[in-house]
């Protein structure tokens, strides 16, 4: 579903420090581990060991779906919260069917 670059997930924000910055362009760190029978893959994005952006995506045995949540600890001292955040999602998707 997601290949040669057909997928763009980006949130745009102002840093307390007014610098803008988009997450398409930063380094995310990943971390795979398991919620029980649940794979969870864990993109963080750190400012801190104790500040953080994580994109969090969990997969079920079995199942066609998968659980995902954007998730921040101590971002408030990094975000300039009274600027808007901005997502941009875009997705050219292949054709499955027939």
């Amino acid at each position: 579903l997601i290949k040669d670059n057909n997928a763009l997930f980006n949130i745009n924000f102002t840093t307390t420090d007014n610098r803008i910055l988009n997450t398409k362009d930063l380094f995310f760190e990943p971390t795979l581990s398991k919620n029980g029978k649940n794979q969870v893959l864990s993109m963080k994005l750190k400012v801190a060991s104790n500040q953080y952006l994580e994109y969090r995506y969990e997969i079920k045995p079995g199942d066609y779906m998968l659980d995902f949540a954007i998730k921040s600890q101590g971002m408030d001292k990094a975000i300039n919260t009274s600027q808007s955040l901005q997502l941009d999602w875009d997705l050219k998707a292949y054709r499955q069917e027939k």
